[in-house]
Formats: C-alpha cells, sequence, structure tokens
C-alpha cells in the first residue's frame, strides 16, 4: 500500500494589487503623515472597537498612499540575471570542471 501525501501549493501574492511604499518612510513625512491624520480626525474615539479599528487603518492608508506613493504592484521578474553573459558562464563552467576534477579553484 502506497500512502501519498498531497500538499496544497501556496496562493501568490495578488500582483495587480498596488503596495504603499513603506520603505520612503522619513521622519519629515511621519510628521506629515501625522498632521494629515489628526487632521482626517483618525483617532477620534466613537463607537466600538471594531469601527475605530477600521477608521483607523483605513485613514492610514489613504494618507499613506497620498504621502509614499504607491507601486504598479507588478513584480518586474528576476532582475539578477544580467550579469549572466557568457563569459561569466564560462567562468563557472569552467570552476565546475576544475572543482569535479579534484581541483580546488
Amino acid at each position: 500500500m502506497d500512502l501519498e501525501i498531497k500538499r496544497a501549493r501556496r496562493k501568490k501574492i495578488a500582483s495587480d494589487r498596488p503596495r504603499i511604499k513603506w520603505d520612503g518612510l522619513t521622519p519629515a513625512l511621519s510628521r506629515e503623515m501625522g498632521e494629515k491624520l489628526i487632521g482626517m480626525g483618525a483617532w477620534s474615539g466613537s463607537g466600538d472597537a471594531d469601527a475605530m479599528w477600521n477608521k483607523a487603518a483605513s485613514c492610514i492608508r489613504e494618507v499613506a498612499s497620498k504621502v509614499l506613493g504607491v507601486s504598479r504592484g507588478n513584480f518586474g521578474g528576476h532582475k539578477g540575471n544580467w550579469w549572466w553573459i557568457g563569459e561569466v558562464q564560462g567562468k563557472v563552467e569552467e570552476k565546475r570542471l576544475l572543482t569535479l576534477s579534484g581541483w580546488n579553484a
């Protein structure tokens, strides 16, 4: 009797959804965001906790997307392969052959 276990594949993150560029956050931009959030009333405490959380989160997303900007949401592919030219491939192959033949290069 053979036992076969199948694992479900992970779903890829939706690439069409724009993402906020949080890595561009600086102290000056955080102060600007704080002022805008106070102006929007994001921290006003009215209603239950879920409603307050949703209001604050939506205000933060809105302000952050305006101040920091958003990405297009598309991944540019493998950007690290540009250097993999013929010369480099030849060197790698040479080193691989030396290693296989017993030499440490």
